[in-house]
């Protein structure tokens, strides 16, 4: 399977893994949640702290600035996202239900939405955060802006949501072989930043894992930034969905 650097004109998300496009039975459920105004951690206070403060991963809370991320626009990287068939890229290359990656730099990304689906005209309205209480392009706070989608245009599902987008180096997936999926390892050379996209499920697995990674460097085993992802499906009434579990293999 290719992996070459497709570009789209989407936002970085899908719809649970991003708000910003049509909602599949794959995604997480909209339905099962509390509209909220969520509020990104700011850094340096994203998980809580003296387990992980001072790993590998935390210190590469955005590595790459927010400012750079934002004047590079949407849809420069590949995007690698989970469902219930497992991670692909950019929806359609197939990399299987585990892939191993190269930690460069991860941020916290605030979107907020009206709460509809299959809305091309409610998408148009998304807006992004990177610390949580600005929108991106001093558009006005994310506070301001669930408000008046709520009362001016009338959105009363309108919320933030906070999701985690994490900037890697793939270094492995499964390619599909027939029936099965076999373990591929990239070639250095061939190897390019992708942007993996964590949905609100999964970031709460991602900073567990942030956690446990001060943990395991107490007890003496190696601090890393490679970081080891298996998809894995999740059941919430009607709705199943896929998220992202992390480990060190």
């Amino acid at each position: 399977m290719a992996l070459g650097n497709k570009t789209t004109a989407t936002p970085g998300f899908e719809q649970e893994d991003a708000p910003d496009v049509k909602h599949t039975p794959s995604e997480a459920p909209e339905a099962t949640r509390t509209p909220t105004t969520a509020i990104a951690p700011k850094s340096g206070t994203a998980v809580a702290s003296p387990l992980s403060a001072g790993t590998v991963l935390k210190q590469l809370q955005n590595a790459i600035p927010t400012v750079e991320l934002e004047s590079l626009g949407i849809g420069v990287f590949p995007r690698i996202t989970v469902g219930t068939d497992g991670f692909s890229q950019d929806k359609t290359g197939e990399l299987g239900s585990r892939i191993k990656f190269e930690v460069l730099s991860w941020s916290y990304v605030t979107l907020v939405t009206t709460g509809e689906q299959n809305n091309a005209e409610a998408n148009k309205l998304i807006r992004t955060s990177y610390d949580g209480v600005n929108l991106k392009g001093g558009e006005g706070t994310v506070i301001d802006y669930v408000k008046y989608l709520k009362d001016v245009d009338g959105y009363s599902k309108a919320c933030s949501k906070v999701y985690v987008e994490v900037y890697a180096n793939l270094l492995e997936f499964e390619a599909k072989e027939g029936k099965t999926f076999v373990t591929q390892t990239v070639e250095p050379e061939d190897q390019q930043i992708m942007q993996i996209s964590l949905s609100p499920q999964s970031v709460g697995q991602w900073g567990r894992f942030m956690l446990e990674s001060g943990l395991r460097r107490a007890k003496g085993v190696q601090d890393t930034n490679t970081v080891v992802a298996n998809q894995q499906k999740k059941v919430l009434g009607s709705n199943t969905f896929g998220i992202a579990i992390f480990s060190v293999n």
